[in-house]
């Protein structure tokens, strides 16, 4: 199945009493332009991401800290189309 231009499988997901069918995108982080996204970044500015989880970025936060950015993060609980979901809030800033 595809999504846009995105191949996509279907799995389900047990929420409380109700299984919820999602499609999730396989490799979408390589669409990603990781270089405009650091560049976003202004000497002595900071910005502010949402991780929902969605797709593998632990090599996003590896690029971080080898452009030499510091981040941190935060977990947030929020509902989307009434479904419990943790989002991470990371913010990013260039190491003092």
């Amino acid at each position: 199945m595809k999504i846009g231009d995105f191949a996509a499988t279907l799995m389900h997901a047990r929420v409380g009493d109700t299984t919820v069918a999602l499609w999730r995108v396989a490799e979408l982080a390589p669409h990603v332009d990781r270089a405009a996204l650091l560049g976003y970044l202004a000497p002595g500015g900071r910005a502010l991401f949402a991780d929902a989880g969605r797709i593998d970025t632990r090599a996003f936060y590896a690029e971080l800290d080898a452009a030499g950015l510091a981040w941190r993060a935060r977990e947030e609980p929020v509902r989307e189309e009434g479904l419990p979901l943790t989002v991470k809030l990371v913010e990013v800033a260039p190491r003092c």
